[in-house]
């Protein structure tokens, strides 16, 4: 909460030239983002070094050869982690630089609709966490039926996120769209048309990627990281952005192509991880 409030007041100071500091604009954000992530490390480093409650576990000795079997163990189950979200975020990258070929009004309504989505994306992914902590811990207990309620539970908590979001994409587009852009101004009718369409393909999407987010954390908490990461990356770069790219500039779907392929991707990835946890179910732990 405090990186929030430096990163809203230090855009604020860099990006309009406020109390003495030059005026940078879109260049601000970058300094404050740096700023932010300054603050992050030394904030946290501090609490950690600091705070009793942290104390015990000695977090600041080195000890590797103590320490190296844990170390492989973090190696195992997290670099298959890291392999994932890199590819998802290198994924919204090359869809950026699909829509951005497409033109100013493709890229001024894809941004409107990712801002909205990344707010979806925030709690659906603290759900994730929340529930890949939990199922570990009934895991260590060898306990299946609180491994089942915890997952069931979770899926509907995203199910509802995703049902609400989704009818408030279909109802409200252009008041959602109105606080980017000016509805009014005859110039924007056809950004605000396309956004419209993005944000109908969007409230379907967007309810899959949230099951399939839940489903990869349910399974890094039986430390089963290894096939989400390939459903991940399959589903992503074999499935959704060649689709994407088919779909936009081969049959001229535009930036609604870009979406549909990314979305199809989205939905097989959810289909896989759904039977992966269900054959593991059927098995004692």
């Amino acid at each position: 909460m405090l990186g929030v409030v430096i990163l809203l007041i230090a855009s604020y100071i860099f990006i309009f030239g406020k109390w003495g500091f030059p005026q940078l604009g879109v260049v601000g954000f970058g300094y404050a983002s740096a700023l932010q992530g300054i603050f992050y490390f030394f904030f946290t480093t501090l609490c950690l070094y600091l705070i009793s409650d942290f104390k015990k576990f000695d977090l600041f000795t080195i000890r590797l050869h103590s320490n190296w079997h844990a170390l492989k163990q973090l190696l195992k189950i997290g670099w298959p982690i890291s392999l994932q979200i890199s590819g998802e975020m290198l994924s919204f990258l090359v869809a950026t630089t699909f829509i951005g070929w497409l033109g100013t009004n493709a890229l001024a309504a894809y941004q409107v609709i990712m801002q909205y989505q990344f707010l979806i994306v925030i709690p659906i992914f603290a759900i994730s966490q929340a529930s890949g902590i939990l199922i570990g811990q009934a895991y260590g207990g060898k306990k299946i039926a609180d491994i089942k309620k915890l997952v069931s539970a979770s899926i509907r908590m995203v199910s509802v996120i995703g049902l609400i979001t989704g009818l408030i994409f279909l109802l409200f587009p252009t008041l959602l769209s109105s606080l980017y852009l000016d509805i009014n101004d005859p110039t924007n009718i056809q950004t605000v048309r396309l956004i419209t369409s993005l944000f109908a393909i969007m409230a379907f999407s967007q309810f899959f990627d949230a099951i399939r987010n839940v489903l990869t954390g349910s399974l890094r908490g039986l430390l089963d990281t290894r096939f989400p990461m390939m459903i991940g990356l399959i589903s992503i770069w074999l499935v959704g952005v060649p689709l994407g790219y088919v779909f936009a500039f081969l049959l001229h779907f535009g930036a609604m192509g870009v979406i549909s392929g990314w979305m199809c991707g989205m939905i097989l990835g959810a289909i896989i991880l759904y039977f992966r946890w269900y054959s593991i179910m059927r098995f004692p732990i």
